[in-house]
């Protein structure tokens, strides 16, 4: 079986910051912990309200991906919706953790909601 991203990143991640590449004028080696609290096939709004059982709170880089199950629930009102305003809610709660972690927004594409004359891969 091969790795799932988030198994990649940790291990780019613990290479580069483990002390194996120069990080700059105060050099500190800090050992890498990667938490997926992913819980697939649910919307933005769950993890705005069970967050703090899935995400630690000690986190200092925390990435958000709900693009593709997201987007299935949007309406035409594109900022102010049901689904914008639990995704707004739970980045606002992840940027108020005491480490004041990072925040990153991760887009993935939908490559399986494609029209069906798309069969080649060719995007």
């Amino acid at each position: 079986d091969t790795h799932c991203w988030p198994e990649w990143l940790e291990d780019w991640m613990a290479d580069r910051f483990n002390g194996s590449h120069d990080l700059g004028p105060q050099d500190v080696a800090r050992p890498v912990h990667l938490v997926n609290g992913a819980v697939p096939g649910t919307f933005s709004s769950y993890m705005s309200v069970c967050y703090n059982v899935h995400v630690p709170q000690d986190a200092d880089v925390i990435i958000v991906e709900y693009s593709l199950n997201d987007e299935n629930t949007m309406s035409e009102k594109i900022f102010d919706n049901t689904v914008r305003r639990p995704f707004e809610r739970l980045l606002r709660k992840l940027l108020l953790f005491p480490n004041r972690p990072a925040v990153i927004l991760l887009n993935a594409y939908g490559w399986f909601q494609l029209d069906d004359e798309v069969e080649d891969g060719t995007f």
